[in-house]
């Protein structure tokens, strides 16, 4: 978690990805998912007031707010319904993908006018 820790505050995003697939291969993919939702929210909570100041405006609040919501309800819905094993596999795919997008195109992102839109 301390290594993922620090990834994500220099990247956004690194937190769950080193952290998830650790805890996942000593216990199961449920319980990873389980115990970094407390970490998680807290980290974004605290990114949320720290960047305040770089407000997108209510329509990207809005957009993000409801597509946070449908991907939480729709990762719940899988992580209650799909097998342990085929989710081992399926985080496993995801962070190669991840990677392999990182190493081909190290500075991918999304422009900040897409988002805007």
């Amino acid at each position: 978690m301390f290594l993922g820790g620090i990834l994500k505050g220099a990247t956004g995003a690194g937190m769950p990805i080193i952290a998830v697939p650790v805890i996942a291969a000593y216990y199961d993919v449920r319980l990873a998912v389980i115990i970094l939702v407390i970490p998680n929210l807290l980290t974004n909570v605290w990114q949320v007031f720290k960047f305040r100041a770089h407000n997108l405006g209510p329509a990207f609040t809005r957009s993000f707010a409801i597509s946070g919501f449908l991907g939480a309800a729709l990762g719940t819905m899988m992580l209650s319904w799909v097998p342990v094993d085929k989710l081992n596999i399926l985080m496993a795919l995801i962070i190669f993908a991840y990677i392999g997008l990182k190493l081909a195109h190290p500075s991918f992102h999304i422009p900040l006018e897409r988002a805007k839109k």
